[in-house]
C-alpha cells in the first residue's frame, strides 16, 4: 500500500519547521515492516497508541508536538514508514507555512492519524 497524503492544515505555528520537525523525525522510527498499532490492553497490539513526539524551542518557550493516534478502532496494521511519511507531509504542507496540521487515513484500514500542534513548553 503506498502512502497518499490526506493532510489538513490549521492553527498557527511559529517555530522553524526545519529545526523542530527534523528533531521529531529523528526520534520517530521509520522501518518498512508492517506491525500492529492499537490501544493498551488490546490483544495483538505491538505499538501502543497514542504515541507522542516533541521538539522544544527553549528560546521561544514553545514546543511542537506530533501525536500518532488511532480512532475509533482498537487495532490497525501499518508501517512506521507510513507514519513517518505522513509527518514529513504535514511538515512540508503545513508547518512550513506557519500552521499545524494532521494526516488521516493511515494504515490498512485507514484508522490511524498523525497530528502536529504547537504548545507552550
Amino acid at each position: 500500500m503506498s502512502y497518499k497524503p490526506e493532510v489538513r492544515c490549521r492553527g498557527p505555528v511559529i517555530l522553524d519547521e526545519r529545526v523542530v520537525t527534523n528533531e521529531i523525525l529523528r526520534k520517530m522510527p521509520a522501518p518498512w515492516t508492517r506491525t500492529t498499532f492499537g490501544r493498551q490492553g488490546v490483544p495483538g497490539v505491538r505499538v501502543v497508541l497514542p504515541r507522542v513526539y516533541t521538539s522544544v524551542d527553549r528560546v521561544l518557550k514553545t514546543k511542537l508536538v506530533a501525536t500518532v493516534d488511532i480512532t475509533p478502532a482498537n487495532l490497525e496494521r501499518a508501517s512506521w514508514y507510513d507514519v513517518w511519511a505522513a509527518t514529513v507531509a504535514i511538515s512540508g504542507m503545513c508547518v512550513r507555512n506557519g500552521k499545524g496540521g494532521s494526516s488521516a487515513y493511515l494504515g490498512d484500514g485507514g484508522k490511524m492519524s498523525v497530528t502536529i500542534t504547537e504548545e507552550p513548553a
